[in-house]
């Protein structure tokens, strides 16, 4: 995973500046840690009139999975995504889930 995305996702998680959620890459306030990649990636690209935002990325339209533009740049397997998508969605606060980002991608 590139070094730079990898430290300001990282950092991302642990600032507190983020709700975390579940189901979904944002649900109003609410993001998953998928989500906040995206956001991290480009802020601008979220729309969605009500609580569930979608991420618009060229013709890639995404609420719950990444879309493959970030996937590939990032370089997250769908392994990876599958994983901390379960770890997101199990309860497991950004703190760890950012813990786990560092040492195994």
């Amino acid at each position: 995973m590139d070094v730079q995305l990898k430290a300001k996702w990282v950092e991302a998680l642990r600032s507190g500046m983020y709700e975390q959620g579940r189901s979904y890459l944002r649900s109003g306030d609410s993001f998953c840690c998928l989500g906040v990649l995206c956001d991290v990636v480009d802020a601008t690209k979220w729309s969605g009139a009500g609580d569930l935002k979608q991420y618009i990325d060229g013709s890639d339209v995404c609420m719950g999975f990444l879309p493959f533009s970030i996937k590939g740049s990032a370089k997250i397997s769908s392994e990876a995504e599958n994983h901390l998508t379960a770890m997101n969605d199990d309860g497991n606060p950004f703190a760890k889930i950012a813990d786990y980002i560092e040492a195994n991608l």
